[in-house]
């Protein structure tokens, strides 16, 4: 068994080495992303301000019941939304769905 130890009080460094050496388990890039600042922020601002649940993790809000289970919003059809009307690359959002949460983070 291989294991790599490392050090760093540097929170940036942290999410790098996250996201740039996870090789071993099935994880997406949308969960790696899903503990972003950015993603938190979107959170908070479409509870607080709009009234919405923002899911940036799969199955965050699975409890939820009633009419609140309509105002769930899940991370990827908003971040397909913005990246097609918003930053006006609709066939990008249609067709590189997977490439939402890397080749076109930046851009969202």
């Amino acid at each position: 068994m291989l294991l790599r130890v490392y050090s760093t009080d540097n929170p940036s460094l942290v999410e790098k080495i996250t996201l740039t050496t996870n090789n071993q388990n099935k994880i997406t890039d949308r969960d790696l992303r899903a503990n972003d600042p950015v993603q938190r922020d979107i959170e908070r601002i479409m509870s607080d301000k709009y009234g919405y649940f923002y899911e940036r993790k799969n199955k965050q809000y699975k409890s939820l019941r009633g009419p609140n289970k309509k105002k769930v919003v899940p991370s990827p059809k908003a971040a397909r939304a913005y990246l097609a009307v918003v930053r006006a690359k609709p066939a990008n959002a249609r067709g590189y769905l997977g490439a939402i949460w890397s080749d076109f983070y930046g851009d969202i």
